[in-house]
Formats: structure tokens, sequence, C-alpha cells
């Protein structure tokens, strides 16, 4: 999980793309179905989130040779 704040919301019809700035300084997406969009009426840009997601769902990053 990472905590942030919405920077921004568009609305794409059957889903929603959700920007968060997180407390590290990077920008995060998150592609949201039009269901939870729906669930999530309310939450505006500048509020305070955390973002998470399930372990299975996480992919190891590696540094690329030569970084």
């Amino acid at each position: 999980s990472a905590p942030g704040a919405i920077v921004a919301v568009q609305f794409h019809g059957a889903a929603s793309r959700w920007q968060i700035r997180l407390d590290s300084g990077d920008v995060w997406s998150a592609l949201v179905p039009e269901d939870e969009t729906r669930r999530l009426n309310g939450i505006n840009v500048g509020a305070r989130v955390k973002l998470c997601w399930p372990r299975d769902a996480a992919v190891a990053l590696n540094e690329a040779p030569g970084a």
C-alpha cells in the first residue's frame, strides 16, 4: 500500500483514470471500473487516499543493466 493525494480524475465511460501523487512524490495512475467509480462518488481531487493492491498483483521491478 502507499498513501497519497488525488491530483486528477478523468472519466472514460466504462472506467475512470485516477492519478494519485504518493507521499514519496511519484504519481501513479489507477484505472477504476465504472461500478467502483460510482462507489467512490464524493472523493474528489485533493482527497487523501491509500492505494492498496493484492500481493499477487504486484510486479517486482529490477534495475536496468548498466543503470
